[in-house]
């Protein structure tokens, strides 16, 4: 790092990384889009994923500050799409939307996208970012490192992702027979 250089500061997880349910932690599918993990990255090394069918791809919700300032940006590969974007919306996707077209075709080559302004109104300050894949689309969108940035300082200290940080872990626990019925010189289970 030279002297002076700041790190950004990104409110979306950009790992991918697995969730132990099919999904990806802080992400989530809605209505008929299929997403998975491709085993190349993405042109700065990060991890890449691949988008189908029909519906979008979100993150868990966020808590912003409206009106301030802030960038949004992806590396995005596409092959036979027709209405595909990303979106940057209030939570009610009424007060304020920020739309970035992504190409329909790239011709197998990564393209950034970018947006930086003024975070749209929103009802209680929070959003969602999404990757939406239109209603007629048919191809498959790959995704690699997507940002949002808060760039003022009202909108880095008060900005932040509901991210759980980790993969959801469940335990088991019987309840028939009680945990404390069980012989603890056994290691079987009936």
């Amino acid at each position: 790092l030279f002297a002076g250089t700041v790190l950004a500061e990104n409110l979306l997880r950009d790992d991918f990384l697995d969730d132990n349910y099919g999904g990806f932690v802080d992400w989530m599918t809605v209505g008929k889009t299929v997403s998975s993990r491709l085993a190349e990255t993405g042109p700065d090394g990060g991890a890449a994923i691949r988008l189908s069918g029909r519906g979008f791809f979100s993150h868990v919700q966020l808590q912003l500050v409206a009106d301030e300032d802030f960038a949004l940006s992806a590396w995005v590969r596409a092959k036979g799409l027709k209405d595909a974007r990303m979106e940057f919306i209030d939570s009610r996707e009424a007060l304020g939307k920020v739309v970035l077209p992504i190409p329909d075709d790239t011709k197998g080559e990564w393209k950034r996208i970018v947006w930086r302004g003024k975070s749209p109104k929103a009802y209680l300050d929070f959003y969602f970012v999404r990757f939406q894949l239109g209603s007629d689309d048919e191809g498959v969108l790959d995704v690699s490192s997507p940002m949002l940035e808060p760039l003022s300082e009202k909108a880095k200290s008060a900005s932040h992702s509901r991210s759980t940080n980790a993969p959801f872990v469940a335990r088991i626990t019987p309840i028939d027979p009680e945990v404390s019925a069980l012989d603890p010189q056994d290691a079987t289970m009936l």
